[in-house]
């Protein structure tokens, strides 16, 4: 659904991951540049993610800071959105 792309991180953001369990909560997947290439580094989620949140519509990244927009959040009201900060390392 959404890449963004810094000196040492890839970042990739989904829509719908159901691959490790039938909840349909959202995962963000952040791979880092080793001597070998790219590796997948981390999985992310949101502390208080919902299904249908939509987390990872939107990625951003600078060095290890990590933005994720989830516009399907209801927070603060139906389909409101949120965005999560990570510190990567």
């Amino acid at each position: 659904m959404s890449v963004a792309v810094s000196e040492n991180f890839v970042i990739v953001g989904g829509n719908i991951d159901d691959m490790y369990d039938n909840n349909l909560e959202e995962c963000v997947y952040v791979y880092t540049r080793t001597n070998a290439g790219w590796v997948e580094h981390q999985n992310l989620t949101a502390i208080d993610g919902q299904n249908y949140d939509q987390f990872g519509t939107s990625v951003a990244v600078s060095e290890s800071t990590l933005v994720v927009g989830a516009v399907g959040d209801d927070e603060r009201g139906s389909n409101s959105g949120s965005a999560y900060v990570f510190t990567l390392q």
